[in-house]
């Protein structure tokens, strides 16, 4: 028999839980969540985006701001920016009591939206005068609902 330790896990990892994996260094955290069902009683989605305490400070982003999300899907890999506006928009509230709480905002799901089978950490995140941008994970889509499609199965 071979024993795998947990802590050994957990250590290997970072140390705040999202759905069953370790992400508390994860700056940029994007996921397709469900929301519910309709009049019509068919499943609604959002699009939930999650900033870490650290890249919500670094980008001058605080609770209450708005922002809007864009994507280019054309780029390789494909991109999203985080903008504050002034307008209409999203806004970001705290996910916690904690001064150290992540700044999350959803979004109901509209055709054109990215979608994710689960909650996926984006990569190469980096600060910029435009707000934050990032790559989209590899595991996106543009013209289906991943996560109805994983929770299907």
């Amino acid at each position: 028999m071979a024993f795998i330790s947990i802590v050994q896990l957990k250590e290997s990892l970072d140390s705040s839980v999202l759905r069953g994996r370790h992400t508390i260094n994860a700056g940029l955290v994007i996921a397709t969540d469900f929301s519910g069902k309709n009049k019509e009683g068919k499943n609604r989605y959002s699009l939930r985006v999650s900033l870490s305490s650290k890249l919500a400070k670094e980008s001058r982003l605080i609770h209450g701001d708005r922002i809007d999300i864009l994507f280019d899907k054309e780029s390789s890999p494909m991109r999203g920016l985080i903008t504050r506006v002034k307008g209409n928009g999203w806004t970001l509230v705290k996910a916690g009591e904690s001064k150290n709480s992540r700044l999350v905002t959803k979004i109901s799901m509209v055709d054109g939206m990215p979608t994710f089978p689960t909650a996926q950490i984006c990569e190469n995140v980096v600060i910029s005068e435009e707000g934050i941008l990032f790559d989209l994970p590899d595991e996106c889509s543009f013209t289906e609902n991943l996560r109805a499609k994983h929770d299907r199965h």
